[in-house]
């Protein structure tokens, strides 16, 4: 925010916290540095670790939702030499980008196509486009991010 005082300095105010400029210490209720603005969320942002809380045993690939807001859903996907049925193939309705975080991955597409994706390696697999996850490493094991749109 922009100081009331002199408009050529940043100021770091945070609504709602104590504030430095003379119409907030007696309490004006219309000073706009003292309170939330209008519309803001009352949800406090939680911080998180996309490499924090890897489960150590994992029999079954691991799907964690970080966020579903309707036409975009983000999921963190832990895999430990997990892979897709032999028979039959993923064919999602939505488009599909997805990238290898840690470890490595290969996936494989119907028309014979072999993907192979290391660290920070991404690809974007479009909707109906069928394919499977045919290898995932163990050791690093393969955490993806996978976006859904």
């Amino acid at each position: 925010m922009l100081s009331p005082v002199n408009p050529k300095i940043l100021m770091p105010v945070v609504p709602g916290s104590l504030c430095v400029f003379p119409c907030c210490w007696n309490g004006f209720p219309s000073c706009a540095f003292s309170r939330p603005r209008a519309g803001a969320s009352d949800t406090v942002a939680m911080k998180k670790n996309i490499y924090q809380q890897i489960p150590v045993d994992t029999p079954s690939e691991v799907f964690e939702i970080l966020v579903d807001k309707g036409d975009v859903k983000i999921e963190r996907i832990i895999s430990r030499g997990h892979k897709s049925p032999d028979k039959g193939w993923y064919n999602q309705d939505r488009e599909e980008w997805v990238m290898v975080l840690k470890g490595d991955a290969s996936i494989a597409f119907e028309d014979d196509t072999v993907v192979h994706l290391h660290a920070g390696d991404y690809l974007n697999i479009p909707a109906h486009r069928k394919h499977k996850v045919i290898h995932t490493s163990t050791l690093p094991e393969t955490i993806w991010l996978a976006v859904f749109y």
